[in-house]
């Protein structure tokens, strides 16, 4: 009776896409963690502007504003960087993904031929 135990090459493989496979979506989690931080700072720039008469807070709501502004614009500058890596992070996950599919039912495959050849 012979052993029907898995190629060691093709277990092997599958560990590695795995892990490429896990790696790849943590970077990808972790550009999307950082475009959500973004997109919160940029919501939380959003100026109130003061109902009031007061001349004082009218200068100061304005100043706040135009301060903001400012902070809005460097956040936006650092949006499409991301958004690029993020698109990068995302190809490169589909990528590992597919290759840890295609081990998969390479090693389906072979497991079912090992049954076949058991029978």
């Amino acid at each position: 009776m012979t052993s029907h135990r898995p190629d060691p090459r093709l277990a092997r493989l599958m560990e590695i896409a795995g892990l490429l496979r896990d790696r790849q979506l943590a970077e990808l989690s972790a550009v999307d963690a950082r475009l959500a931080a973004l997109d919160r700072h940029l919501a939380a720039l959003v100026p109130a502007l003061p109902d009031t008469q007061d001349l004082t807070e009218a200068a100061v709501a304005q100043r706040h504003a135009v301060w903001a502004e400012g902070q809005r614009r460097r956040i936006e500058a650092q949006r499409p960087p991301l958004v690029a890596a993020r698109d990068e992070a995302a190809d490169k996950a589909r990528l590992a993904l597919s290759r840890a599919e295609v081990l998969e039912k390479i090693a389906a495959r072979a497991r079912e031929r090992a049954r076949g050849q058991a029978s």
